[in-house]
């Protein structure tokens, strides 16, 4: 049977996803203890102003930058350490990634694509359980795929010319480098691809863009450079080793074949009978290295070095 407005389908599609993210995430969300990360934000948001949260709530205390905590220093003198409105705006964030996973998928590969990732981010655990949570990770997520977005967006565009586009770009790759530091470098991957997916036309208003993210994020990198001399968490984290790949992908189809083969089998079903799949070769391997190298780059660093390695590290360029 042909439908008649697939447009209205697939809108009503993406708001049954969209709901469905919004109930899970809200779903027990005030009798869900605070989580250890969670009070270690808490408890260094006792300052009385903002310039000592900095010093030391953050730079001698923190391995994040300042972002988050900054903005719990004021969202909870507002709202109080309450359960469900502390964690709201991250319940927010949460659902506003999987619009923006949707949008991507939809420019790049058509709606299908963009609906089936969107569906997937609803129900992932991965995801819930981190949108769920006052801390870096989700906000990360939100920066990082609007980031991409606008690439997407400019790429689109005729105006070769630095335009709102560019400028929220800028704030949304400082916005992200301000939340965490592998929020950080999954920025500076997101704009680099930009260079793939533009034309070369594009690239004088990129790096202007890029300049200005630069600018809005000089304030954090004196707390950077404070918090890489105190070193990393590797005194108390053990070393990962190769069950944590396995360990990893088990996490991330919610420990079950069921789950995974939902995912998997509509993927290769839907690439046979994708007509423009044999172009997009060069869009997936760049979507598929803004995965793998975070991974694979993070691995070898904390093996060799600090092994801070944990699945929340990974979740920036997981969509």
């Amino acid at each position: 049977m042909k439908i008649k407005n697939p447009g209205q389908t697939n809108l009503v599609l993406l708001l049954l996803i969209l709901a469905t993210a919004l109930f899970l995430r809200l779903w027990g969300l005030t009798n869900m203890p605070f989580q250890h990360d969670e009070f270690s934000a808490i408890f260094r948001l006792a300052y009385d102003n903002l310039a000592a949260l900095m010093r030391e709530g953050v730079a001698l205390r923190d391995s994040h930058p300042a972002g988050v905590q900054i903005f719990l220093y004021f969202w909870t003198k507002i709202t109080g350490f309450d359960h469900f409105w502390m964690r709201l705006p991250f319940v927010l964030f949460g659902v506003g990634s999987i619009w923006l996973v949707y949008n991507a998928g939809r420019k790049l590969f058509g709606q299908p694509v963009g609906l089936m990732a969107a569906a997937t981010m609803a129900v992932m655990q991965y995801f819930v359980y981190y949108s769920q949570m006052a801390r870096p990770y989700i906000p990360g997520v939100l920066f990082n795929l609007l980031a991409f977005n606008l690439l997407l967006t400019i790429k689109e565009e005729e105006k070769t010319r630095f335009g709102l586009p560019h400028l929220v770009l800028a704030i949304s790759l400082s916005l992200a480098a301000w939340v965490h530091h592998f929020s950080a470098f999954q920025a500076g991957l997101v704009f680099l691809s930009g260079f793939f997916l533009a034309e070369r036309k594009h690239i004088n208003g990129l790096m202007l863009t890029a300049l200005l993210a630069f600018v809005l994020y000089l304030p954090c990198l004196g707390i950077t450079q404070a918090q890489l001399r105190a070193g990393g968490i590797g005194d108390w984290l053990a070393k990962p080793d190769l069950s944590f790949i396995m360990g990893y992908f088990g996490y991330i189809a919610n420990y079950s074949l069921l789950f995974a083969g939902v995912l998997i089998i509509p993927m290769f079903i839907y690439n046979n009978q994708l007509p423009s799949a044999k172009k997009l070769w060069g869009e997936r391997l760049l979507l598929t290295m803004l995965f793998l190298i975070p991974l694979i780059l993070a691995w070898l660093y904390y093996v060799l070095r600090v092994p801070v390695l944990q699945f929340s590290t990974l979740i920036f360029g997981f969509p």
